[in-house]
């Protein structure tokens, strides 16, 4: 039962590829960019941002590549967020993943090798986090399996 975590099949990271594409196809085309091209860079490494992508793009042969392009581009890291978001959802829903603790009791979890106590302030039970209180103002999104009781 563990959280997904930006483990994508093939088949998604090509549906990404293929959207990014569609998205800007005579741009892309201009610059002898495909959708499979795409696939193949965001394939490699999918955590690159656009200008990573426009210059590994570059090196496999791609031309004047423009802002417009590398702005596209981008948005993939956005697109496999928004993908991997609706994956921690549905492994919510599929798991019956419920809270161990309620806002205000006090736990633990590690940060950097530290071992941090502080409140819960809130709970987001659609992505299984708990918001745990840094100061009186902000709060770190602490993924429920990784919270003990203080």
């Amino acid at each position: 039962m563990n959280r997904p975590y930006y483990d994508f099949t093939n088949e998604e990271i090509r549906n990404v590829a293929q959207e990014s594409f569609e998205d800007l196809q005579s741009n892309f085309e201009s610059s002898s960019i495909s959708a499979n091209d795409i696939y193949t860079v965001i394939k490699d490494d999918f955590s690159m941002n656009g200008y990573e992508y426009a210059k590994e793009l570059e090196d496999r042969g791609a031309n004047a590549i423009d802002s417009i392009i590398v702005n596209a581009l981008d948005n993939i890291s956005y697109n496999f967020d928004e993908l991997n978001k609706t994956k921690v959802k549905d492994w919510v829903l599929d798991n019956n993943i419920e809270p161990s603790f309620r806002v205000g009791d006090l736990v633990e979890y590690k940060n950097h090798g530290n071992i941090i106590q502080e409140v819960i302030k809130s709970i987001d039970y659609e992505k299984a986090l708990y918001h745990i209180r840094i100061d009186n103002s902000s709060a770190r999104l602490i993924p429920f399996e990784q919270v003990s009781k203080a």
